[in-house]
């Protein structure tokens, strides 16, 4: 009974002390150190070295970190449609990763703006995702 009890209280105190906490995130295209971690009901966000960054659950491998993240019930569909800053996401196409910008959502689709072309992809293919300000370098 007094392990369980120590287990508790451990878990307690890394939920009620707040420090700077982080993650060690492993996904599918390698491994990214997030501040701040949050998980939503089928991602994990955070500040990453550019911003706020997303990975959807189906292309994480592990996560690593100390105290126990936030949790948010929010999906990643709603946390996309809620963003007001410019959204680059980056999804796997068989072997390939595309980056571009998003544009609009219908349904389960992306619609996004790449170097090339304006492409649809599922939610499913996506990767990650990066909320960041766009510097306007006309002026």
């Amino acid at each position: 009974m007094r392990i369980v009890e120590e287990i508790e209280s451990e878990f307690q105190t890394s939920r009620a002390a707040k420090p700077e906490s982080s993650a060690e995130v492993y996904h599918c295209t390698g491994s990214t150190t997030l501040r701040g971690p949050v998980f939503g009901e089928d991602f994990i966000s955070g500040l990453g070295p550019a911003g706020l960054v997303a990975y959807p659950n189906s292309k994480l491998r592990r996560v690593i970190t100390r105290a126990i993240p936030d949790q948010s019930q929010i999906t990643l569909r709603a946390f996309l449609a809620g963003q007001r800053l410019p959204v680059r996401i980056e999804v796997l196409s068989g072997d390939r990763l595309i980056a571009g910008w998003l544009l609009t959502i219908q349904g389960s689709w992306l619609r996004l703006a790449t170097q090339l072309q304006v492409i649809w992809c599922p939610l499913e293919a996506v990767t990650k995702v990066e909320v960041q300000a766009v510097e306007n370098l006309q002026q």
